[in-house]
């Protein structure tokens, strides 16, 4: 029986890597009972025993199993115990032993289905333009992939991966804009095994001038029952597409392969493989400085002049600009690489609404440590110099996340309120454990909500509108913004 890992009630001795990601996310549990007297064995290691009392019983016995989750409303029991099984015959030492490490090595290769041939992470739409559209997907072994697509089913197009392998990233082209494709996944294993994601859609990306939904969150960290949930409520509204504002998992690192599988992908494939993703990196995938699975799941686009970790696209009305603010303190100052980039980027924008997203927030009401010391200063000193592009080039909005809370700010402009400011959002309530604010409302605040929350922002011409909801599709916030620019008529 395996359980989410809380706080150990025993020490037990990581004797292997995949040990050790076993213990961060369940704990293996057997109870064997023999003559009346029961062994309890955890992860594997026998920590007591005890006489069992005499239990009389008319027919059937009955085992119950419940869950009591006060201190998270959205769990389910489901959610707590996993692969329960019960034997006719008492388990000896090597047998439970075999088991745990069965377990553990499947959790640290991060496989959703040990033992069965599954695709453990996606398929998911990780990219997509106006002509074009990149597919992710992940198998528990090394397959080919085919993806058969059309502008109706079945699919009349293909394209083929060959080469062996467990990710692959295959990019669709030649598509129409604005168009709606079906496209289903077929691997095969080397032993001639195949499976199927069924039949799904996607859209391609908006032209100028087309209305568009998008839908905002970040620091989906930690939480697939959450994020099931918003899951859900987003693909509800049936935006064009996502984006996230980075700590995607809890530790998006290459050491922590579970955390993508058994967090991230559980909960968002049912979105992602109709909703695309554009994501940024948050410390979380910036702490071995690889984004390793970050470049592999997420496939952002490394052809502008740009490293891995910040990108642009553009969809409908708006170009978006997509930054990695981890390297901050050199990157976000004049001269710094991606201040280069983003003033040159920004520089050619010819969009109606622009937006910048980046994980770490530059204003913030945080009443917990987020940059340095013990309390968070409301500005962040190493990611103000950008916002001086921000001011200069007319950005409308900057996202951010880091802080697990929503807060939007008035327009600021130059470090003061004023009508043709940024407005400045962190959306950081997606699955992390939740934050609090300052005793004191900040000068910059327009609207705050401690809770889980996803955003959504429409763009109609020169209106754009953004709505808030939270964990329970209830609205919490909304604001609207107008603009008219010359040789245009709302």
């Amino acid at each position: 029986m395996a359980f989410p890992a809380g706080r150990p009630a025993v020490k037990v001795e990581k004797k292997t890597e995949w040990r050790s990601a076993f213990d961060r996310y369940w704990r293996h549990v057997v109870l064997s009972v023999v003559d009346g007297r029961a062994t309890l064995w955890y992860n594997g290691e026998s920590v007591g025993q005890a006489e069992m009392p005499k239990i009389e019983t008319a027919g059937a016995s009955r085992l119950a199993l419940a869950s009591f989750t006060r201190a998270e409303p959205l769990m389910k029991l489901e959610d707590l115990i996993h692969r329960v099984r019960v034997y006719d015959r008492a388990l000896e030492a090597s047998a439970v032993r075999a088991r745990f490490e069965e377990l553990s090595s499947g959790v640290h290769r991060g496989l959703v289905y040990p033992g069965t041939f599954h695709f453990n992470a996606g398929p998911i739409i990780s990219h997509v333009t106006t002509g074009s559209a990149t597919l992710v997907f992940e198998t528990d072994r090394p397959t080919t992939a085919v993806v058969e697509y059309g502008s109706r089913l079945p699919g009349d197009r293909k394209k083929v991966d060959a080469d062996p392998r467990t990710i692959h990233q295959v990019q669709l082209t030649a598509l129409a804009p604005a168009s709606l494709y079906y496209y289903r996944v077929t691997v095969r294993d080397t032993e001639g095994k195949e499976i199927t994601s069924g039949d799904l859609t996607l859209r391609t990306a908006s032209p100028r001038g087309e209305p568009i939904t998008f839908a905002v969150l970040g620091d989906t960290e930690a939480r697939p029952h959450v994020n099931d949930r918003i899951a859900k409520l987003i693909w509800d509204q049936r935006p064009h597409f996502a984006i996230n504002l980075g700590d995607l998992t809890d530790g998006g690192t290459k050491s922590r392969k579970p955390d993508w599988n058994l967090e991230y992908f559980l909960a968002f494939t049912q979105l992602h493989s109709r909703v695309p993703v554009f994501a940024v990196p948050g410390n979380g995938e910036w702490g071995d400085r690889e984004l390793y699975w970050y470049q592999q799941y997420m496939a952002a686009p490394v052809d502008q002049g740009n490293a891995p970790g910040y990108y642009a696209f553009s969809f409908g009305d708006a170009d978006f600009f997509m930054l990695d603010s981890n390297p901050r303190e050199t990157d976000f100052k004049p001269g710094g690489a991606q201040y280069q980039w983003l003033e040159q980027q920004l520089s050619r924008s010819t969009a109606r609404w622009k937006f910048v997203c980046h994980h770490h927030p530059v204003y913030t009401s945080s009443a917990r440590g987020s940059f340095s010391g013990k309390t968070a200063p409301p500005v962040d000193e190493a990611a103000l110099p950008v916002t001086a592009l921000y001011d200069r080039y007319g950005v409308d909005m900057a996202f951010a996340g880091h802080i697990h809370h929503y807060e939007r700010s008035y327009p600021v402009k130059a470090g003061r309120l004023g009508p043709d400011g940024v407005v400045y959002v962190t959306s950081g309530g997606g699955g992390g454990n939740l934050q609090d604010f300052t005793p004191v409302r900040s000068w910059f605040t327009a609207m705050s909500h401690r809770g889980y929350h996803y955003c959504t922002i429409s763009i109609d011409g020169g209106r754009l509108e953004l709505r808030m909801y939270d964990s329970e599709g209830s609205l919490r916030d909304r604001l609207e913004l107008r603009k008219q620019e010359p040789g245009h008529e709302d």
